[in-house]
C-alpha cells in the first residue's frame, strides 16, 4: 500500500501551517503541491518541514480547491476520513481552511477527527540558525512586517506614512529598542518610502529582501516582539509559540483569531486588530511591549 498521501494546497505559508497543524498527526508521509506561482514562498518553507515531506509544485489555483470541494461536497470538513474516502488512493487530496475560518469557525473544529498542533518543529539548517541569529547583532527588536504598496492598498492596509507615524511613536516611548523590517523583495516599495520617511538617527535594520525562509524564521524567534500584516509571518511566530500583533483587513475581521493556540489568545501573546489609527494600535500594545522588553512576556 502507498503510504504517501497526495496534498494540493493554497500558495501561502500561513494557509498550509495550518493544515500541516492537522496533517502532522497523521501516520505516514505526504507530498504536498503548491501553486506554480511567484515567488513559490511555500515551496522552499516546505523544506522546513521534516522528513515526512516532499514538496512540490502543482498547476492548481485557489480556484480549483474550491471547485473540487464543491464537486466532491466535502466544503464542511467534518472528517478528513470522509474527504481520504472520496479519492481514490493516488489521486491528489485539496485542502483549504480559508473559507472555514472566515466564517469564524475555529482550526480545532476544521477536520475535528483530526488532533491540532497549533505548535510543531521547523528544521531550519544549522547554516540558516547562525546567519540569522547573527543579523539581529544581539539587540532587543521589534520585528515589522508591512507588505507592498500594492497589497497594502487593495487591501486598505497602513501605507508608508502610516507606519512612519507608528514607528516613530514607539521609538519614542522605546528609544533603545531596534526596528526589524522584515519581507521579501516585493515588499521593496514599501519599506523605501518608510525609510525615507524616517529620521536616520532611529535604530532600523532593513532586512527587506535580505534573508531565506530559514533565517527569517530564525530571527522571529528571537525578536523581543513583532507586529505585521496578517501574512505568514505572524502564522510563524503563532507556531514558534511567540508572542505577537497581527493587523488584519476589514473583510477578514472573522479570521482573526480562529487559526491561534487559544491559550496565547487568553493570555494576550497573540493579538490581532483590524487597522485603525497608529496611535490607537500603540496604545493598546504599548504594555504588551514593555512587558516583552522586561522579559515577562515571551
Amino acid at each position: 500500500m502507498n503510504d504517501i498521501i497526495k496534498v494540493a494546497v493554497p500558495a501561502g505559508i500561513g494557509d498550509v501551517s495550518w493544515i500541516w497543524s492537522k496533517l502532522i498527526n497523521i501516520p505516514g508521509r505526504f507530498q504536498i503541491y503548491t501553486p506554480d506561482t511567484y515567488p513559490q514562498r511555500t515551496f522552499q518553507w516546505l523544506h522546513l518541514l521534516g522528513d515526512r515531506v516532499i514538496p512540490a509544485i502543482g498547476k492548481h489555483g485557489y480556484n480549483e480547491i474550491l471547485t473540487q470541494e464543491a464537486r466532491l461536497g466535502y466544503e464542511n470538513y467534518d472528517s478528513w476520513e470522509r474527504i481520504k474516502g472520496l479519492y481514490s488512493e493516488e489521486e491528489v487530496i485539496y485542502l483549504q481552511p480559508n473559507q472555514w475560518f472566515l466564517s469564524g469557525k475555529s482550526l480545532s473544529s476544521w477536520l475535528p477527527d483530526i488532533k491540532t498542533n497549533f505548535h510543531y518543529p521547523l528544521h531550519i539548517p544549522a547554516k540558516d540558525l547562525v546567519s540569522g541569529l547573527g543579523m539581529l547583532r544581539g539587540k532587543k527588536s521589534l520585528g515589522i512586517h508591512m507588505a507592498s504598496i500594492k497589497g497594502a492598498r487593495n487591501w486598505n492596509c497602513w501605507l508608508p506614512e502610516d507606519w512612519v507615524n507608528f514607528i516613530n511613536i514607539i521609538h519614542r516611548e522605546f528609544p533603545d529598542l531596534q526596528i526589524v523590517l522584515l519581507g521579501g523583495i516585493w515588499d521593496l516599495d514599501m519599506a523605501m518610502e518608510v525609510l525615507g520617511g524616517l529620521d536616520s538617527k532611529i535604530p532600523v535594520l532593513d532586512l527587506i529582501g535580505k534573508t531565506n525562509i530559514g533565517q527569517a524564521i530564525t530571527i522571529l524567534n528571537n525578536l523581543t516582539y513583532y507586529i505585521g500584516y496578517s501574512s505568514g509571518l505572524n502564522v510563524m511566530m503563532n507556531v514558534l509559540d511567540k508572542s505577537c500583533t497581527a493587523l488584519w483587513p476589514k473583510h477578514q475581521r472573522e479570521h482573526m483569531y480562529c487559526h491561534a493556540d487559544p491559550k496565547q489568545v487568553e493570555e494576550r501573546r497573540y493579538l490581532g486588530f483590524v487597522y485603525d489609527d497608529p496611535e490607537r494600535i500603540f496604545t493598546r500594545i504599548r504594555s504588551i511591549i514593555q512587558g516583552a522588553i522586561d522579559g515577562k512576556i515571551r
